[in-house]
């Protein structure tokens, strides 16, 4: 069935993710003449061309990508970050600028608006304004670590990663330990910010910030289902909220914030503030973690509660 273009995306997918970069350009090219209207695997051929430094293929996918998509109100970020950057790399960051700036007026995302900044830093930097990539490197450090919608972790890798490529180490390395720190169960994402640490020179150091992040996480568990079953759930939800301060954005730290918080107010009865925080920790989580079933458990007991005759 070679018209079933289903089929050569997600085969695209299979070869990209087992490294075989060049046979994956050779499929979406079939794939792109076989469909030539479409923005998305327009795109893809650009990302994965530009990945193997075919910028020629690269520029023609993403230039029809954009144009494609002109006219169409769903989201399509590949192809401005990708031409910006071959602008960028080729000597005209100012058309990478003004590239960037049309994508953050088409798309008002957070995610466009963080990665429209990224490209920015690269532009910046490579016109020499070294003091304003610099600035600006560090205000998206913190916006992205802001973060809480599904996939901000990746975002935030990702931007690093253009950090790194920007010259902007400082920034780039407090992103990672941010990631790093909150996401210390994730393996996947794991791998990715130790190659970026490894880009930096940092690998042996990065290597110890992810073990000192699943020290800290599981010691913070051990710690307060020890004082849970010594019978003093106060002492075990002060010691997860010193941990959730540090991993803000860590599912299990916030749920079991949560759980202990529930307790504490089972056996000593209302308290709005508690349940204040309680409930911002779930909504943390749910927005990190959609799915999370515990979250909603917790949500719907925290509801029962305070829905409950005094």
């Amino acid at each position: 069935h070679p018209q079933y273009l289903e089929a050569y995306d997600e085969l695209a997918g299979l070869l990209a993710s087992e490294g075989h970069g060049e046979q994956q350009v050779a499929l979406l090219e079939r794939a792109v003449n076989l469909s030539p209207n479409s923005a998305h695997r327009q795109s893809a051929l650009g990302v994965a061309a530009l990945a193997r430094d075919q910028r020629d293929i690269a520029a023609r996918a993403f230039s029809r990508a954009i144009k494609l998509t002109e006219h169409r109100a769903i989201e399509s970020l590949e192809p401005f970050l990708g031409m910006a950057r071959m602008h960028t790399e080729a000597g005209n960051p100012g058309e990478a600028q003004k590239l960037v700036a049309t994508m953050a007026q088409r798309y008002t995302s957070h995610e466009a608006q963080l990665l429209a900044k990224a490209e920015q830093v690269r532009a910046l930097q490579a016109l020499g304004d070294r003091a304003g990539a610099a600035k600006l490197a560090a205000e998206l450090a913190a916006l992205s670590a802001d973060e809480t919608s599904p996939g901000a972790a990746d975002i935030a890798a990702r931007i690093a990663e253009t950090l790194i490529d920007s010259q902007q180490a400082e920034a780039a390395t407090q992103l990672l330990q941010h990631v790093t720190r909150n996401n210390y169960d994730n393996e996947r994402l794991l791998q990715r910010t130790q190659r970026a640490f490894e880009r930096l020179g940092l690998g042996a150091a990065g290597g110890e910030l992810v073990a000192a992040a699943r020290r800290e996480a599981t010691n913070a568990m051990k710690d307060s289902m020890r004082l849970m079953a010594e019978g003093d759930p106060q002492a075990a939800l002060e010691g997860l909220r010193s941990a959730k301060t540090s991993m803000p954005r860590n599912v299990r730290v916030l749920l079991n914030f949560a759980a202990v918080a529930m307790t504490c107010l089972q056996r000593h009865g209302r308290s709005p503030p508690l349940e204040a925080e309680m409930r911002q920790s779930i909504a943390t989580a749910q927005a990190l973690k959609p799915d999370d079933a515990r979250a909603a458990d917790l949500l719907q007991q925290l509801d029962r509660w305070t829905e409950a005759p005094a």
